[in-house]
């Protein structure tokens, strides 16, 4: 966010302005800059939030309380804080002449689902001018042709009229569908020949007995589309109004979108736990989301869930806080950008930074975890603790990585890795032990660093590590 110092530049610049040639030059840019940060201000785009969700919660509940609703990570969640759980639909994947089918997204669990509950509802938003996002318009459209096209495969049906059309939205030109329409094989053809999820797959297939297909709504689309029961449907809402930002100066299309670069450390969960104190007074918003930060961060983790996540049968899991310890637990590693102080030699700390500020985090980590676990696996249990959901898949995976072999099965022998066999493995995490979304790029490339060069630079980081706790004890 450009700070107040820059702004009241912005508006001496304007007082300065001694003839209207110079105002109109430099002084209307400035009060353009002026409106257009007012426009923008977090006041007005948690409000605009709020009223989005608001309108999520009217037509879910219109669709069916029953129907599961999922957040596309990561605007999705601002909008949907009440999803039962989450996906990754990345709207990259779908941008014109740039569509991709990426394997470390497959959203198995959205199949799953599926096949539990007969329908679905998605949950995301774009700040773009448009109604719908790329994600909605493009790459799930594409998702689910490939997977009703992997399913009829699995499931021998021949009908290609109803399990293999393209069905992307009215919007998108048919030139474009034509050439989507050309990438689909080579699509198919990369999930049915990666081996670690064929066993998944398989399974799926023997419970979703009617194909996929997309439903679009929006508030500044009328009515709800005709339901066929010849298929699975998935709803996709856009959160979001294009028509309202035109006719609204203080409403934010897609507020909830790149949160980083505005949000201050608040998080949705923050967002909506402390709603009415933030937004109870408009001038002072920007203090109050310190404070809600502040409060969250020095808490004794009361808010934090400390249930865990299995990853299938690896004796590994992650909570977001600090779990209570079972005979079969042997090792917890807490990973929070703030761990809280521990007595427990049971507990590692680990504690790994917010934000992108150190892409080289994970590998400073690495040598001390994979140090730690190697004597408490497979007899007990490991369990990874943050706030960070990609922190944790991460470490999870390196372990992963480490012990065990590309479909799950415990070696316990340090084996040459490759990028191919760290795909391999995230694939397995996403398909066998139910893994929704992939990490960052740029955590997968710390890891694939870290993994690819260990044997040159495991020994050195791992002696600074011990060097670092000895400097630490003696203090």
């Amino acid at each position: 966010m450009k700070s107040s110092r820059y702004l009241l530049t912005d508006f001496m610049n304007i007082l300065r302005c001694n003839d209207e040639d110079d105002l109109g030059l430099l002084g209307r840019n400035a009060l353009n800059r002026l409106l257009k940060k007012e426009e923008r201000s977090l006041y007005n785009r948690l409000r605009s939030i709020v009223f989005d969700a608001a309108y999520v919660r009217r037509v879910c509940r219109h669709i069916g309380t029953e129907i599961p609703v999922l957040a596309n990570l990561r605007c999705g969640l601002w909008y949907a804080p009440d999803c039962q759980t989450t996906c990754y639909f990345k709207s990259t994947d779908g941008h014109c002449n740039n569509w991709q089918f990426n394997l470390k997204r497959l959203n198995l669990n959205v199949l799953n689902i599926l096949a539990e509950k007969r329908s679905c509802i998605i949950v995301d938003a774009t700040r773009k001018g448009k109604t719908f996002p790329d994600s909605f318009s493009r790459t799930i459209p594409i998702w689910t042709t490939v997977m009703n096209r992997i399913l009829a495969h699995k499931k021998s049906i021949r009908n290609e009229a109803l399990w293999g059309e393209l069905r992307m939205p009215p919007w998108i030109p048919e030139s474009e569908k034509r050439q989507v329409q050309a990438l689909l094989p080579a699509f198919v053809d990369a999930v049915l020949n990666a081996q670690p999820i064929q066993d998944e797959i398989l399974h799926l297939s023997s419970l979703i007995d009617l194909p996929l297909k997309c439903q679009w709504l929006s508030p500044d689309t009328s009515g709800f589309p005709d339901v066929d029961p010849g298929f699975l449907h998935i709803w996709l809402i856009s959160a979001s109004s294009a028509a309202k930002a035109d006719m609204d100066s203080t409403y934010v299309q897609g507020g909830g979108d790149d949160h980083e670069s505005w949000s201050l450390g608040l998080t949705p969960t923050m967002f909506w736990r402390h709603k009415d104190e933030i937004l109870e007074y408009s001038d002072d918003v920007e203090a109050k989301i310190r404070d809600a930060v502040l409060a969250d961060s020095t808490a004794a983790e009361p808010h934090r869930s400390s249930e865990i996540t299995w990853l299938g049968s690896l004796g590994v899991g992650y909570a977001e806080s600090v779990p209570a310890f079972t005979p079969s637990i042997g090792l917890i590693v807490d990973c929070s950008s703030r761990p809280l102080p521990q007595s427990d030699a049971r507990i590692l700390s680990a504690s790994v930074a917010e934000g992108k500020a150190d892409k080289n985090k994970l590998s400073k980590i690495l040598p001390k975890v994979l140090n730690a676990c190697r004597p408490i696996l497979p007899h007990k249990q490991i369990v990874i603790v943050s706030t960070d959901s990609a922190t944790c898949i991460c470490v999870c995976l390196a372990i992963l990585v480490e012990f065990f072999d590309e479909t799950g099965v415990f070696s316990g022998e340090k084996h040459r890795s490759t990028k191919e066999s760290i795909k391999s493995s995230l694939l397995f995490l996403q398909s066998s032990a139910g893994v929704a979304a992939a990490p960052p790029r740029w955590m997968l490339t710390d890891l694939n660093r870290y993994f690819l060069t260990q044997a040159e630079n495991q020994p050195r980081i791992l002696q600074k590590w011990r060097r670092d706790e000895h400097n630490a004890s003696n203090q």
